[in-house]
């Protein structure tokens, strides 16, 4: 339907939040080393990130076709029923940061750095919304991405990079025989817009989850046949 649109970024640490998040702003030596780190990473960070317009061609049952490519799940066919577009993407920390971090064994070096990525990847997916968003699109945004709920499983990353058309390998990300992401801070899914924002946590009843947004709402699974 459209091309795929490829940000290619700087990285810009934000020392405060993490500062704040490690833990370090009380002690000046492990700040000063960790705003080091924050350093290097700025020097080859290149966070990326994908995304494109595609057009949703059929929904039957639990069965979806965007531009010819099939998927699979309760999750996406709720979510996409009424939708004649939807935004698959792909964001990433970048090859580069990737590669920087396996640079260290010390573990306190290798959490600093994992929570380096952690804002590059979110640079990206940053970048991500803020483009769709001007777009202009009608009703509430939400996000889906595979693997994060039984109704719509890591399996359906295969058709998610089919329908990319290999625009994957231009921003250094490749899927893993066991459907994981290469670099491993990536994030790939699908943006639709509908009459009711969508968040994955509503259908999850994991209750031991530090990243959970909102609590699980056992309605709504019920809806979605979770």
């Amino acid at each position: 339907m459209n091309d795929t649109v490829i940000y290619n970024g700087t990285f810009r640490a934000d020392r405060e939040s993490l500062a704040r998040e490690m833990r370090a702003g009380g002690n000046p030596a492990r700040e000063a080393e960790l705003m080091r780190l924050a350093d290097e990473a700025e020097a080859v960070g290149k966070p990326r990130a994908l995304y494109r317009e595609a057009r949703v061609d059929l929904i039957e049952g639990d069965s979806v076709y965007m531009e010819g490519v099939g998927f699979s799940g309760r999750v996406i066919a709720v979510n996409l029923a009424g939708a004649d577009s939807a935004y698959p993407f792909i964001a990433t920390c970048g090859a580069e940061l990737d590669l920087w971090s396996r640079n260290f064994d010390d573990m306190l070096y290798r959490y600093w750095a994992g929570a380096i990525k952690t804002q590059a990847l979110d640079q990206a997916l940053g970048w991500v919304n803020s483009r769709i968003h001007r777009k202009g699109e009608k009703g509430e945004r939400s996000m889906m991405n595979p693997g994060s709920l039984p109704g719509w499983p890591i399996e359906e990353q295969r058709p998610l990079f089919r329908l990319l058309g290999g625009d994957a390998e231009k921003i250094g990300v490749r899927l893993t025989g066991g459907l994981s992401m290469d670099p491993d801070m990536s994030l790939s899914g699908i943006i639709f817009f509908s009459d009711r924002a969508f968040v994955n946590c509503a259908l999850c009843d994991r209750e031991d989850c530090a990243g959970r947004r909102v609590p699980c709402d056992f309605d709504l699974r019920r809806h979605y046949g979770e």
